[in-house]
């Protein structure tokens, strides 16, 4: 069953280079702005629509998870099946540097679509400040990611650490 869904990213890049007069060019300064992205998402099933999302907080002890993007369990209890995926926002809700999750790979049935290669990985590194190192991928087209009976496990590994992650998906039943 579709959830009525609305909400919006958000993205802001914004930064200031400054040499000082040691350096050997002499002092400058630069600023990089890449400006700011707001995609409103609406209900539904075209282009910047969703109609379901699925989120949870959880920490791994030195394991891995393995989630199926076809069976996950919502709040009240509710199986909640992606055929399409067009948010992914995995966030390393560790401080402790070298508390890394490695995300995808996972074996005979992993969901790779942004990533274009059956055994790539993303490190999500942890060791930043408070609210976390986040991992967002976005595909609002129409189309989406698939999600299949052959590629839809999504796997998080902890390695030898104990971390805690959010993790967020969005897309079309």
């Amino acid at each position: 069953m579709a959830d009525a869904v609305t909400g919006f990213i958000s993205c802001n890049v914004n930064l200031t280079s400054v040499r000082d007069a040691t350096h050997s060019a002499g002092s400058a300064s630069e600023a990089f702005n890449v400006g700011s992205a707001i995609i409103q998402i609406a209900s539904g099933t075209g282009i910047n629509q969703c109609n379901q999302v699925w989120g949870k907080t959880a920490t791994l002890a030195a394991t891995t998870v393995t989630y199926d993007l076809t069976a996950l369990t919502g709040s009240a209890g509710e199986t909640k099946a992606f055929s399409k995926v067009k948010l992914l926002c995995i966030f390393n809700n560790d401080t402790v540097a070298g508390h890394d999750l490695v995300c995808f790979d996972a074996a005979a049935t992993a969901w790779q679509a942004p990533l274009d290669d059956a055994t790539a990985t993303v490190t999500v590194p942890g060791g930043c400040s408070a609210g976390g190192t986040p991992l967002l991928l976005a595909n609002m087209t129409a189309a989406g990611w698939t999600v299949d009976g052959s590629h839809k496990s999504l796997k998080l590994n902890s390695g030898a650490n104990s971390v805690s992650y959010t993790i967020l998906i969005a897309g079309l039943a």
